[in-house]
């Protein structure tokens, strides 16, 4: 096993936080098979026994401690991500939990003499950005979708702004090796412009479309012409930045909506109030001339 073995990004480790958070502490147990599915099924590669094991064990212990702290009750997390607060929630303890497992699975490789010493930085840092970058782009769009009734709708604008992303990613690797990290950033206009237009539930979608671009030109283009580590660090600040920007939105719009009833309350109340003044003044004017007849008909009397 070598530093470029290390995987490029985990999937399954967003989806294993999204069944945990939506499910329950039930299915924690499934965090500790997770893995070595993840080394059977998608890289087909297994490593000895007691390696896996223990990498298993590992991982999966790591992310259980994680997902029970999201998912304890004083802790407040919701996870359909109503607020920003939840939305760093979720990013902050991913970013610590994949630390803890990066380093520790790093670890083991060398106690076990299939990496050296000397490597702990560079493969750490590989695991980490593909374990937080799985987390952020899977992750808050499985609880979206799973946690909002609204369907999402197929708007003339979203296409475009799909194929922006898609020029976009044409455009960064098309350049040489070192034009394309200083293009990347232009990835960061449409998932802007996404994230003014369609808050949150946009931006998951524009980054995951992002990243599964991100990945085919990674797959397609000959691995030593590309520092994957820089453009999978590159794509952590770009869906966060997304993200935030995506939930302020949506928070503002939650609260240009909340407004809006209320001033609607307001205004059907101060109808209510002008009506019963004028109930209140028409039933004085008609008062009026029924008390001086009547008192005016006791006199004749």
């Amino acid at each position: 096993v070598q530093t470029c073995a290390l995987p490029i990004w985990n999937p399954s480790t967003g989806l294993s936080f999204v069944l945990i958070l939506l499910f329950g502490r039930r299915f924690i147990p499934l965090l500790f098979l997770a893995p070595l599915l993840a080394d059977l099924v998608v890289r087909q590669t297994l490593l000895s026994w007691p390696i896996e094991i223990a990498t298993t064990v590992l991982i999966g212990g790591i992310y259980a401690v994680v997902l029970a702290f999201l998912s304890w009750p004083r802790i407040g997390f919701d996870p359909a991500l109503s607020s920003l607060r939840d939305l760093m929630l979720l990013l902050l303890t991913a970013a610590v939990g994949a630390a803890l497992v990066a380093g520790g699975f790093v670890g083991v490789m060398i106690g076990a003499d299939l990496l050296r010493p000397a490597e702990f930085n560079a493969a750490a840092l590989r695991y980490w950005v593909g374990d937080v970058i799985g987390i952020a782009v899977v992750a808050p769009f499985a609880l979206i979708v799973l946690t909002r009734a609204r369907v999402i709708e197929i708007t003339l604008e979203a296409v475009l702004q799909i194929l922006v992303i898609v020029a976009a990613l044409v455009l960064v690797f098309e350049q040489s090796a070192r034009q394309q990290l200083q293009l990347f950033y232009i990835l960061f206009l449409p998932i802007v412009w996404i994230a003014v237009r369609s808050g949150l539930e946009g931006v998951c979608i524009g980054n995951l479309i992002t990243q599964l671009g991100l990945i085919v030109a990674i797959q397609l283009l000959p691995r030593q012409a590309l520092d994957v580590t820089a453009f999978q660090g590159l794509m952590i600040v770009l869906a966060i930045t997304g993200l935030v920007a995506g939930a302020l939105v949506t928070e503002r719009q939650k609260t240009e909506a909340q407004l809006r009833l209320h001033q609607d309350s307001l205004a059907h109340l101060a109808r209510l109030g002008s009506m019963g003044e004028f109930a209140a003044a028409l039933a004085h004017e008609i008062n009026q001339p029924l008390m001086a007849a009547g008192t005016y008909t006791r006199q004749a009397s």
